[in-house]
């Protein structure tokens, strides 16, 4: 049996129609809602392993605002977060694309670089910077500007080539995750979008 709108139709008919199992239609469900990323975030100290095999710890501070963002990401010369030697500051605009089935609740996360900058607060990160090719002309706790320039060992790639960092998000109450990086930091396509989330940050009073 065919099956068609009950309009005009006796109730009968309608009755017939429906024992006879009409399959429903198919809905497609609703995006899960953006989350909103808006507060000041702070990751836990985290070890890393730097360019020269050394190994060292950082901690990063994520502040967004409704279309901006800034990254703070502090590093240490021990591995406890326990003497800053370098800070990177990273800002520009953002965009939540689309749901990623990376995890519940995760977005693809778009992050427009206006700006990235490299501050030493000891000559040994400066000797580091120019040892592994970050460029030179850097004084202790003055801000250099880095965005034109390729610095793998930050996480950094020049403008002209990655004028935008795609990641995936997911906040869950006090909680923010990023994606996992390469050690190049390459995120410069979608197609090299995280495939695996990273260490969270959680909301600051």
């Amino acid at each position: 049996m065919e099956c068609r709108s009950s309009h005009g139709l006796s109730l009968a008919v309608v009755v017939i129609v429906a024992a006879a199992g009409c399959p429903a239609a198919q809905v497609k469900p609703p995006p899960p809602p953006q989350p909103s990323l808006v507060g000041a975030w702070q990751s836990g100290c985290f070890k890393i392993v730097n360019a020269d095999e050394t190994e060292g710890s950082a901690r990063a501070t994520f502040g967004v605002t409704d279309s901006l963002w800034a990254m703070d990401t502090q590093i240490f010369g021990d591995d406890t977060c326990g003497q800053v030697v370098g800070t990177v500051h990273s800002d520009g605009g953002y965009a939540l694309e689309r749901p990623s089935s990376i995890a519940p609740g995760a977005w693809e996360l778009r992050l427009d670089v206006r700006t990235r900058k490299v501050t030493p607060h000891v000559d040994g990160f400066i000797a580091y910077l120019q040892a592994v090719s970050c460029g030179d002309g850097y004084k202790v706790d003055r801000a250099m500007d880095i965005l034109d320039l390729s610095c793998p060992a930050l996480g950094a790639q020049p403008f002209a080539t990655c004028g935008a960092e795609h990641d995936v998000v997911v906040v869950n109450g006090m909680t923010l995750t990023l994606g996992a990086r390469p050690a190049d930091g390459n995120v410069c396509t979608p197609a090299a979008r995280p495939r695996a989330l990273g260490k969270p940050f959680t909301r600051m009073p």
